[in-house]
């Protein structure tokens, strides 16, 4: 219905019954359905964009612990210049590490600081923190606490363990930690450059199949990938069934003809993988390898090759390629201060200083 207002008369007022036909009525569903789906395309791109919420890691090792209580309550773990705190996760994604330090009730502001990391064992990096004011809603025992550090870290596509130390301060420090998952990579098959022996393996119930080359020392599957590329590649080893005993087979990713990465499979038969067109052979458990091919001031394609490096054994690779994956997080990795918003870029430390 409409309320119109009389000419004249500013008392008074007429109702008047609006009619709609059927075609006015389909053409605001169409209207109402067009913006519900220009809603559900832009949630959906959000959702793809920026990935899924953060979730918690615990670390693998077993350093001091206490609860703190902000605006939720966390574990946060001690920070030590010898013994680290490990994390473990699987990119790619966004690895966010929060800090805070233990003061004395009648601290206003820690001292700066220095967080060191490494991952996988190498590549060593120190960020420094600016003093840190104390947070006057968190609350632990007897202890004033600051506010929280929060340091973000880009992590590339594969498995990935990340080892956190303190640096230069006598103060306590806690950390917790979260993992974002990135954004979904998309893999293409890559095929072998020489003429090498496909092998198919398929499922105990017949519903999944994989495509295997066969490799040995002459053998070789080689490849060209783009600088920036990742490699996802899957090896298995192979064995008689006559001859089930464990063993070990050594395989080489070379890049351009230089060796960059050796793997070690140990043989361990698969229970869920038979092969389709072969008998006496039995395959072994896959081995996942994600390897990024190193940016380089050219951008020429690049061979790599992988082959057995033992005599008289084979194995099996399977080999995907990626060549358009963002990164969630920044290229850099980047330590924000909350006390005075201060961004800051970690700078690798000199391999030659020990851990």
């Amino acid at each position: 219905m409409k309320i119109i207002l009389k000419k004249g008369n500013t008392n008074t007022t007429e109702i008047v019954p609006i009619f709609k036909n059927k075609k006015s009525i389909k053409m605001e569903k169409e209207k109402c359905n067009k913006r519900l789906f220009i809603l559900a395309i832009t949630l959906l791109m959000n959702g793809m964009l920026f990935g899924q919420n953060a979730k918690k890691i615990v670390p693998k090792t077993e350093n001091d612990k206490i609860v703190i209580i902000g605006n939720k309550a966390h574990d946060y773990y001690a920070l030590n210049e010898d013994k680290a705190v490990k994390v473990e996760m699987e990119g790619p994604g966004e690895l966010i590490m929060y800090t805070r330090v233990l003061l004395n009730k009648d601290q206003k502001k820690s001292t700066d600081f220095i967080v060191k990391f490494t991952k996988d064992m190498k590549n060593p990096h120190v960020s420094i923190i600016d003093p840190l004011n104390v947070d006057p809603t968190a609350k632990t025992s007897e202890k004033a606490v600051t506010i929280e550090n929060k340091m973000l870290i880009s992590v590339p596509p594969g498995k990935h363990n990340y080892l956190f130390y303190k640096k230069g301060s006598t103060e306590a420090i806690y950390s917790h930690y979260a993992f974002r998952k990135g954004t979904t990579m998309n893999w293409n098959k890559a095929n072998s450059k020489t003429n090498l022996e496909k092998v198919v393996l398929t499922s105990l119930d017949k519903k999944k199949t994989n495509d295997f080359y066969r490799i040995n020392e002459k053998q070789v599957f080689i490849g060209q990938a783009n600088p920036g590329d990742y490699l996802k590649f899957v090896l298995r080893s192979e064995c008689d069934k006559t001859d089930l005993k464990s063993g070990k087979t050594k395989i080489a990713l070379s890049v351009d003809g230089k060796v960059v990465q050796k793997y070690t499979l140990f043989y361990k038969p698969t229970k869920k993988m038979v092969y389709e067109n072969e008998i006496g052979k039995v395959p072994g458990k896959p081995k996942e390898v994600v390897f990024l091919i190193p940016k380089r001031s050219s951008n020429k394609t690049i061979d790599y090759q992988i082959a057995v490096l033992d005599n008289n054994k084979n194995a099996l690779v399977s080999m995907n390629t990626c060549s358009d994956y963002q990164s969630v997080a920044k290229k850099d990795h980047k330590v924000t201060a909350l006390s005075n918003k201060k961004t800051l870029k970690t700078t690798p430390e000199k391999e030659s200083k020990k851990l």
